[in-house]
């Protein structure tokens, strides 16, 4: 099988309806990596989704605008034309462009503000872990002051040399 052959099987190959479903579990695939994000779940597996989903999308929007039907006006004399409008097609282009940028802007704000959140807890585990130090209990300490370090560690040991500091000087 030729090259232009097999290109013409794979853009022209899915239907119409085949399209809208690409593009439905595309967007699916997409909000359900967000969500995963958002949640701070298997962070991996969310950049899986939504990388999968986009790609889908950003497929079925390429495929619409290079889909060509092949029409036989005489004997001799076959015509290839684009299959959707030129609006449709104008669309389709326009969205190839702006959607891949959403899709950065939002992913970095739903991991921004995760990152956030997490990092709000890190006074919570720091002060838990100094009540099991003075309670005498070193493995529950050690797991919530690593807890910590794992959300910031810098931003953890900016405060163990503060902390140390202060304590320096009494």
């Amino acid at each position: 099988m030729r090259f232009d052959q097999l290109y013409d099987r794979v853009i022209n190959g899915p239907s119409p309806k085949g399209l809208v479903l690409m593009l439905a579990v595309g967007a699916a695939l997409t909000v359900f990596g967000v969500l995963l994000m958002f949640l701070s779940k298997r962070g991996w597996l969310a950049r899986v989704f939504g990388g999968l989903g986009v790609s889908l999308v950003l497929w079925t929007l390429l495929t619409t605008d290079l889909q060509t039907v092949r029409e036989q006006q005489g004997e001799s004399v076959t015509v290839t034309r684009p299959r959707y409008s030129e609006r449709t097609r104008t669309l389709a282009r326009a969205a190839l462009v702006l959607l891949p940028g959403l899709a950065v802007v939002g992913m970095l704000g739903v991991w921004m503000e995760a990152r956030r959140r997490l990092r709000s807890q890190v006074p919570r585990y720091l002060k838990l872990a100094r009540k099991h130090l003075f309670q005498q209990e070193y493995e529950a300490a050690l797991r919530e002051y690593n807890r910590a370090i794992e959300i910031a560690p810098s931003w953890v040991k900016l405060t163990a040399v503060a902390g140390a500091s202060i304590g320096a000087k009494d």
